[in-house]
């Protein structure tokens, strides 16, 4: 399957001179998560949700000032492979499509993530089919707990470079998951009158356990990649914990992971690792 085959077509562009509070509205209003740059006609850039609510002056800042630029890109005659493995590498989760140097869509992660769903139910399935969730997921991962301060976790994940934690009780039995989004949403709305320190202020108290998902979706280390897949696509989900018959937590799988399982399907389907 190609990218052109599950790419959204024309899809909604900002300039790079607009504000991010537009940007953000835009966001809102179309349901999604990425909004390539144009000017002149031209591909500039590409701005994501995170990189809006990673910016501190978001009440002033521009497109502009915190897009990425160049974005990675793909054309609509590569295949999913090909663009997933683009995304591995590159550690994002949307490609713009440009044929003859015009934008004409964007593929994201979620879409093929579910591309791979439906190719899973095909009479002859892909490589990936047989491939299970503790093969690609990460081994004891980081893990924080309902008390620890919410700045605590949140230096945790930037120290490890990493977005999701599952949130255990003493016994190492999973009751939430934290993620970067969640920490930022308890400071408030993105474009509030404040700086940083009174952010700081405003969240110094809070515990993991005010702001943790509760209700989480878990996986099970033989849970097939292609089920979770089709879990990512339908709720847009970043990383999902892996727990035991125990509801201990014995792993985190990423969106990341899946899309290495189908970049690389012919090798952990050969390994059984």
């Amino acid at each position: 399957m190609k990218v052109k085959d599950v790419m959204k077509k024309s899809p909604m562009t900002i300039g790079p001179n607009e504000s991010l509070a537009l940007a953000s509205q835009m966001m809102a209003w179309g349901g999604i998560r990425h909004l390539p740059v144009v000017e002149d006609g031209k591909l500039v850039g590409i701005l994501s949700e995170r990189d809006i609510l990673a910016c501190e002056d978001r009440k002033h800042a521009h497109v502009s000032d915190v897009m990425s630029t160049p974005a990675h890109t793909a054309s609509p005659d590569d295949t999913l492979v090909e663009a997933a493995g683009r995304m591995v590498a590159e550690g994002i989760s949307a490609l713009p499509i440009v044929e003859k140097g015009k934008l004409i869509g964007i593929v994201t992660s979620t879409d093929v993530l579910a591309a791979t769903v439906t190719e899973s139910l095909e009479p002859t399935p892909p490589p990936q089919e047989g491939i299970t969730v503790g093969q690609v997921m990460t081994r004891e991962p980081l893990v924080a707990h309902p008390d620890d301060l919410v700045l605590d976790a949140a230096a945790k994940m930037q120290m490890r470079g990493v977005r999701h934690l599952p949130v255990v009780d003493g016994s190492g039995k999973l009751i939430g998951m934290l993620s970067d989004r969640d920490i930022r949403t308890a400071i408030g709305h993105p474009f509030a009158s404040m700086d940083p320190e009174s952010a700081r202020v405003r969240v110094q108290n809070l515990r993991v356990a005010d702001v943790m998902t509760k209700d989480v979706l878990t996986a099970r280390e033989d849970t097939k990649v292609t089920e979770l897949a089709s879990a990512f696509a339908d709720l847009a989900v970043g990383a999902v914990p892996v727990v035991d018959a125990e509801e201990k937590v014995v792993g985190i799988c990423s969106y990341v992971d899946l899309l290495r399982a189908l970049s690389h399907p012919e090798a952990l389907a050969s390994t059984g690792s």
